[in-house]
């Protein structure tokens, strides 16, 4: 009998979590980002996410240290096919910053990629097509794959590399004053380098600089009480569902992305003198609600966490965090 229960119990706790509201709030956004990824009009993003793909696919064919001669034929023509439309784009004057760099990397592989591959009559089709693109102005800087720079190992490098990692801890009192946003912008710069998926870098980062706004949101974040009087700078990362391109099995890039940019994020803030915290944001449906009305949250979109930010108070007291040692969080070829 009770062997007969053991082998039941996954079985009965997927069923339960499958009925528990906050995983059937998730599946109703990820149904909304799939018909929202259907539609194919020059200002929607499905295909610009389907390009970002298929380039990185391509680039890292052209990476590899021993390249097959025919390789990437499921996704050449499809590649040839969105670069074209992002330079009507152009053409047409509509074209965004992001746009042209999007378009400015896929011409590139693209070029490369024709270079080096055999002879094959499905490429040939697709590279006749590609020849009748305008060749592109890259300012300078080649974005094909090349060869990292190895450079020695530097100790200071990595113990100035601990200290702002010591440095930086979850802090809750803030000074009165505003931060400036050319501060964000360059941490935020630092957090587009973390890695990503298929380089499709699904979220986003929306700072909230104004009062009311602050006052707003915050009665909806977890972890907010007793401080967020002192906050003047509030950033809610959203992470945008369109990605997972209708594919359950990537749904969670989001979180992963989002999470290691925002890490970088920390880092670029901590290094300009400025503190963060972050706050913890629920899978729920009337919490997100609550953000869809007062910022706009669209239905295939998740916040993912709020951050806190702004300019350390001296006379504020910051947690301890007792870490976990190395030898915790580590284990060399462990297979249980």
């Amino acid at each position: 009998m009770l062997r007969r229960l053991s082998a039941t119990r996954p079985k009965i706790c997927s069923l339960i979590c499958a009925l528990h509201p906050a995983y059937l709030h998730e599946q109703w956004t990820l149904s909304n980002a799939w018909l929202e990824r259907q539609k194919d009009g020059d200002k929607d993003v499905g295909w610009r996410y389907d390009l970002r793909m298929t380039i990185h696919v391509l680039e890292k064919g052209l990476a590899h240290k021993h390249p097959k001669s025919i390789f990437g034929l499921r996704h050449i023509a499809r590649a040839v096919e969105l670069t074209a439309r992002l330079e009507r784009i152009a053409d047409e004057c509509k074209e965004s910053v992001g746009d042209k760099g999007l378009r400015i990397w896929a011409h590139e592989v693209l070029s490369e990629y024709f270079r080096v591959i055999g002879r094959n009559e499905e490429v040939k089709t697709v590279r006749c097509a590609f020849e009748k693109l305008k060749p592109v102005n890259n300012g300078g800087i080649a974005r094909t794959p090349y060869f990292r720079k190895i450079s020695s190992a530097n100790e200071s490098d990595y113990e100035a590399f601990m200290k702002l990692a010591q440095k930086r801890v979850s802090t809750r009192w803030f000074l009165p004053k505003t931060v400036p946003r050319e501060m964000i912008d360059k941490a935020i710069a630092v957090a587009a380098l973390s890695p990503s998926g298929c380089c499709q870098q699904a979220f986003e980062f929306r700072i909230f600089d104004d009062s009311t706004l602050i006052k707003q949101l915050q009665t909806g974040i977890n972890g907010f009480t007793g401080f967020s009087e002192s906050v003047t700078c509030l950033a809610v990362v959203i992470g945008d569902f369109r990605s997972a391109m209708g594919r359950v099995l990537t749904h969670h890039d989001i979180y992963i992305d989002a999470s290691l940019a925002t890490m970088s994020f920390q880092y670029g803030l901590e290094a300009q003198g400025l503190g963060s915290c972050c706050l913890h944001w629920p899978l729920s449906a009337e919490k997100d609600a609550l953000f869809a009305k007062i910022i706009g949250i669209k239905s295939y979109e998740r916040p993912i966490m709020c951050l806190a930010i702004g300019f350390p108070d001296p006379e504020g007291k910051v947690a301890f965090s007792q870490k976990k040692c190395v030898e915790e969080l580590r284990a060399y070829n462990k297979v249980n």
